[in-house]
């Protein structure tokens, strides 16, 4: 597929996020009366009271009261004037607790008369404190829009961007982070607008200031409103060659019996395709791995958009560098790792300044071998860890010392993954944060059915301890076990933390994470610094602390809601929830976005290339004496 036809598809396919959602029943037809609205808010309600586990730290952190919104929103419920205003005020509602996992859902339905559409026409993304356009709708091509590709846009209706999402768009999602609230909203979500998913905007017309140089120049353009089925057909019918243009097809929808086929890829914030089965619902019923491998932000969604085919799966068969340079800049004279597909590395030479022994106090040029590897998510096919270990080990016959690992945009995944890839990192064994479980029917049965499963005595009795844990808590009325006795993460994984031997030494790594390093990869951020395993470099991260599952249905609305049931404590009791990882060396990430975000893998380069000059100043390495607990956290 040549280059103008990947940028007729991307044209073809820029708002259709608007239109999926992975709940079970669509929005309903009829408008929905006081009672009905009062009912789905009880539901809400009740998902809440049996299964939201932080809601007690949330209330100390945040000042909530839950008993007052709880009578609050149900009146107002009961007052909304239409059913786009009574799901603006559930999404209201989830906002209060800021929170990067919580949220709320329906299914977009294919059919006339359900949602509505209220769009600019065209998408975007962060960059520092302004936003770039990075595509333009198929139906917006046409006339003298003064709005193009590359536009940078400063101010909405003459408030700067920053404070007009801070303002207006957080009120109704708010993910508990300010960088990563920008982050999220600016990518696109300000300008595309979704009657199920928040209050339309109200004003026909959107001043925007667009900014060049020094120069601000002030453009007034309408909001396009339409029914949601009558705006993907028009963006079909102002692209036919980009949905001619591929025999493999999906609905805008993600419905099998819609008419309208538009072909696209939902990428994450890395450009990597998502796998849409990890959206699907886990209910109380999911097992105790799910629960373990559910540490996922799944609003990690930027845009939907075209994808090439090479960045779809990173690495692979057309070679890892091919598919990394769609997402990343890559330095001359980079050598991939054949062997990296789940995880494109590489090596590269870099001079440095050394100490010449032979001449005391001079300083000389050296070159050095350094590599690079992109863990994009915590949530791949397979097993990567012995690729993982196979890529250390020939980075360490190449005679590199110096790592830079990227994780900038990394939206989570897998628990075990996370400890297992920190873990391979260290040849001695490593200390992992630990657990505070909710005390829901879902975890209590996911432990039971562990319990009885487990593979030897000693693992069955590891797991009747943390079960009975969990039901004592639950006696006492406690929504999560105790922080004084949080379980280390080990308990979920009994002797399989072991030093990786395979490393002679251990490696002076630089880890680069952002405001959208989220769940699982907060916790590998925190892992890594806690065991001076990694020098942080980047902004800090989301602060998404916990597994994530979902319940569906509200009875009316057909709402389905994402819950947070645990909270992970880091080895020097902090928690991740709310409070994220503080990077050691502190820039901005977004300001790197327009060059694939080499300003940041600079910076991390630069300080691997002082520990060369003065290694002394610089404490890569050294993990921390090992706490191994079941039972009792330790800091």
């Amino acid at each position: 597929m040549n280059k103008s036809m990947l940028k007729m598809i991307s044209q073809g396919l820029l708002f259709s996020g608007l239109a999926l959602m992975w709940a079970c029943d669509p929005a309903p037809r009829r408008e929905l009366n006081a009672e009905e609205k009062q009912a789905d808010m009880m539901w809400l309600y009740s998902k809440f009271g049996a299964n939201y586990a932080p809601m007690k730290y949330k209330e100390e952190l945040h000042g909530i009261d839950f008993q007052n919104l709880k009578s609050s929103y149900l009146d107002a419920a009961a007052e909304t004037k239409d059913n786009d205003e009574f799901y603006a005020l559930i999404h209201q509602f989830v906002a209060e607790f800021k929170d990067a996992h919580l949220g709320a859902s329906i299914s977009a339905s294919g059919r006339k008369g359900r949602e509505t559409v209220k769009y600019l026409g065209f998408n975007g993304r962060r960059v520092g404190d302004l936003i770039e356009v990075t595509a333009m709708a198929p139906t917006h091509l046409g006339g003298d829009y003064p709005i193009s590709v590359g536009s940078m846009i400063s101010k909405v209706n003459g408030v700067p961007v920053k404070e007009y999402v801070l303002n207006e768009a957080i009120k109704y999602e708010d993910l508990g982070q300010e960088e990563s609230n920008l982050t999220a909203h600016m990518s696109g979500r300000m300008f595309a607008k979704l009657s199920t998913l928040g209050p339309l905007p109200k004003e026909k017309d959107i001043t925007l200031t667009l900014k060049e140089g020094d120069v601000e120049v002030e453009v007034t353009v309408p909001w396009i409103e339409k029914d949601l089925y009558t705006y993907r057909k028009d963006m079909k019918a102002a692209s036919p060659q980009a949905a001619a243009s591929t025999k493999k097809t999906e609905s805008f929808l993600g419905d099998d019996n819609s008419d309208v086929q538009i072909p696209f890829a939902l990428l994450d914030f890395n450009g990597v395709k998502i796998d849409l089965d990890i959206f699907k619902n886990d209910n109380k019923k999911s097992s105790f791995k799910d629960r373990i491998d559910n540490f996922m932000f799944t609003k990690n969604v930027a845009s939907w958009t075209a994808s090439p085919a090479s960045a779809n799966v990173l690495g692979g068969k057309k070679g890892s560098l091919a598919a990394l340079a769609q997402v990343r800049s890559i330095p001359l004279g980079a050598m991939a790792i054949p062997t990296s597909h789940t995880y494109p590395s590489y090596i590269w030479p870099e001079t440095v300044m050394k100490p010449d022994p032979a001449n005391p106090g001079q300083m000389k040029e050296t070159k050095v071998w350094m590599g690079y590897i992109l863990l994009h998510s915590f949530s791949v096919n397979g097993d990567p860890v012995p690729e993982f270990k196979q890529t250390l080990s020939a980075f360490q016959q190449a005679g590199v010392e110096d790592i830079v690992i990227d994780t900038v945009n990394n939206g989570g995944g897998s628990l075990f993954l996370l400890m297992d890839l920190a873990q391979a990192l260290s040849n001695k064994k490593i200390v992992q944060p630990s657990i505070q479980i909710g005390t829901n029917e879902g975890w209590i049965d996911s432990l039971e059915d562990w319990a009885d499963g487990a593979a030897s005595d000693a693992e069955k009795e590891l797991a009747k301890r943390l079960y009975n844990e969990v039901l004592s808590s639950d006696a006492q009325g406690l929504k999560i076990t105790p922080k004084a006795t949080a379980y280390n993460l080990e308990v979920m994984a009994p002797w399989k933390m072991k030093g990786n031997t395979e490393l002679t030494k251990e490696f002076n790594v630089v880890l680069l994470v952002n405001e959208m390093c989220a769940s699982s990869c907060d916790i590998f951020a925190g892992v890594l610094q806690d065991n001076k395993l990694a020098t942080l470099v980047g902004q800090r991260t989301m602060g998404a602390g916990g597994n994530v599952v979902s319940y569906m249905q509200a009875p009316n609305s057909n709402m389905d809601i994402r819950q947070v049931e645990s909270l992970i404590v880091r080895s020097n009791g902090e928690y991740i929830e709310n409070v994220g990882v503080t990077p050691d060396h502190k820039m901005n990430v977004s300001e790197t976005a327009p060059g694939l975000y080499e300003g940041v893998r600079a910076k991390g380069v630069e300080l691997l290339r002082k520990r060369h000059e003065t290694p002394a100043v610089f404490n890569f390495g050294a993990p921390m004496k090992s706490v191994f607990s079941f039972g009792t956290y330790k800091h």
